[in-house]
C-alpha cells in the first residue's frame, strides 16, 4: 500500500519512501496478537529494544526507490547551518531544519548530472556553443579562462566559475529561451552523428524542458551514466539532477531541495548559487565494498553519519548473510523472491529466529542485533539494506 491506497502493479510510480519523515511516514503492520498498522515513529518510541537509542522516535535517514522517466530539476540539498537558516525563513519552502547528503546507487543503468565539470571542459564548452556564451557573456568566459591562466590558484578559478555559473542562472528568461531556439535551430541542422554527446544530451532535455535553462546546466554539469551496484554520492550544496533511470536512494532525513531548473516548482536561484562550493572535476562513483559473495557496501563519507547501504544481488538458488547491526535499519526487495531467515543477537550467541517469504516490492523493518540470511528461488533477488553509519 501507498499513502493508504493499494499499489496498482500496471501503473508506474516515481517514489517510494521509507522512514519516518512526516511528509510520508512508514507504517508497520504486525499480525500478532492481531492484524494492526502503527505509524513507525510511534512504533520504535514503543520498542525501545528496536533501536541503540531508548525511546528514539525515529529513524535518522530517509530511504527511497526513484524511478525517473523525465529529468528531476537542476538542484543542491543544504548543509546543517543553511538548513536551519533555511527552515526559519521559510518554513513553508524548506520544511527541515536538517541537512540532506544523499547516495544513490543504481538498479538499471542510471543517468545524472553531477556536480560542476572541471573548468577546464567547462571553458571548453562555452568556446564550442555560442548560444551559452551569448547568455553568460563574453566577460563572464574571459574571467574563467584568465582565472584558469593566472597564478592566483584554485579560488580564482572558482571566483569565476561561480560568476559565470550565477550569470547564467539569472539571466533573463526571453535571452534563454531566444538562445535555446538558436541552439536547436543550429542543431537540428547537423545529422546526428555529427552532433557531440553533450549536444545531444541538451536536445534532450530541451525536449522535456523546452526553453528552460536548466538546458545549458548539461554543459557546465558532469554527465554520468552509472551501471547497476554502482553509486554515487552527493554531498551538501553540490549541484545535481537525476536524468533517467531507477536507483535505490538514501539520505539524511530532511526534504529540503533547493531548487533553479528544469521544473515548474518554485526556484530559489539566488540561494542555489550562493550556496554552492564550485568545487569542479570529474564525477566519482563508488562500486562499493564487498562484504562477502553476493553483498556490497557503501559508505558516505565519515561526517555523515545517518546512514549506509548494502546491495544484495542474489543468483538463483544462492544465499547471503547480512549481519546483525547496533540499530534499527530497513530492508527493501526491488526484484525477484525467495526467504529471509532471522537471527536474533550477536556472535556464537545469535538464536535462531522465524523465515519469512519475501519478494519484489517487500519492505521490512529490521531491528537492532537481528541478522538475516536471504536466500533466492529461482527467478534470483535484489535488495537493499540502508542502516546508520556506525551501528
Amino acid at each position: 500500500h501507498a499513502n493508504g491506497e493499494k499499489v496498482d502493479a500496471e501503473t508506474p510510480y516515481a517514489e517510494m519512501w521509507v522512514g519516518t519523515h512526516p511528509k510520508a511516514p512508514s507504517q508497520v503492520t504486525v499480525d500478532a496478537p492481531w492484524k494492526m498498522a502503527t505509524p513507525l515513529a510511534d512504533w520504535l518510541s514503543m520498542n525501545s529494544s528496536a533501536t541503540a537509542e531508548q525511546g528514539a522516535t525515529g529513524l535518522p535517514f530517509l530511504f527511497k526507490i526513484l524511478s525517473v522517466r523525465t529529468a528531476l530539476s537542476i538542484q543542491a540539498h543544504p548543509d546543517l547551518a543553511l538548513a536551519k537558516e533555511l527552515h526559519a525563513k521559510r518554513p513553508d519552502l524548506y520544511p527541515d531544519a536538517n541537512h540532506k547528503p544523499e547516495m544513490a546507487i543504481a538498479i538499471t543503468p542510471f543517468e545524472a548530472l553531477c556536480g560542476f565539470r572541471a573548468a577546464r571542459e567547462v571553458l571548453a564548452h562555452c568556446g564550442m556553443c555560442p548560444e551559452l556564451k551569448a547568455v553568460v557573456g563574453a566577460d563572464a568566459v574571459d574571467a574563467l579562462a584568465e582565472a584558469l591562466a593566472g597564478a592566483e590558484g584554485e579560488e580564482a578559478t572558482k571566483t569565476a566559475l561561480r560568476a559565470l555559473y550565477t550569470r547564467l542562472m539569472t539571466a533573463p528568461e526571453d535571452a534563454v529561451k531566444a538562445q535555446l531556439a538558436s541552439l536547436t535551430a543550429r542543431l537540428a541542422a547537423v545529422d546526428a552523428e555529427s552532433q557531440s554527446p553533450v549536444d545531444r544530451l541538451a536536445l534532450r532535455i530541451h525536449a522535456q524542458y523546452p526553453g528552460d535553462v536548466g538546458v545549458f546546466c548539461v554543459y557546465l554539469l558532469n554527465f554520468a551514466v552509472l551501471q547497476p551496484g554502482q553509486a554515487l554520492f552527493m554531498a551538501a550544496n553540490e549541484p545535481h539532477a537525476y536524468v533517467s533511470g531507477d536507483c535505490a536512494e538514501c539520505m539524511a532525513e530532511s526534504d529540503n531541495v533547493v531548487r533553479a531548473g528544469l521544473t515548474p516548482k518554485f526556484k530559489d536561484t539566488e540561494t542555489l548559487c550562493d550556496m554552492l562550493t564550485y568545487t569542479h572535476g570529474p564525477a566519482v562513483l563508488d562500486d562499493g565494498t564487498p562484504l562477502g559473495d553476493h553483498v556490497r557496501e557503501y559508505k558516505p563519507p565519515p561526517e555523515v553519519t545517518e546512514f549506509r547501504l548494502q546491495r544484495v544481488d542474489l543468483p538463483a538458488g544462492a544465499t547471503a548473510t547480512l549481519e546483525a547491526a547496533s540499530d534499527a535499519g530497513v530492508l527493501v526487495v526491488v526484484r525477484g523472491a525467495g526467504s529471509l531467515k532471522e537471527s536474533v543477537g550477536r556472535g556464537e550467541a545469535a538464536a535462531s529466529g522465524p523465515t519469512h517469504e519475501v519478494a519484489k516490492g517487500a519492505v521490512r523493518l529490521v531491528c537492532a542485533d537481528v541478522g538475516m540470511t536471504l536466500r533466492a528461488d529461482a527467478e534470483g533477488l535484489l535488495a537493499f539494506r540502508a542502516i546508520p553509519r556506525n551501528a
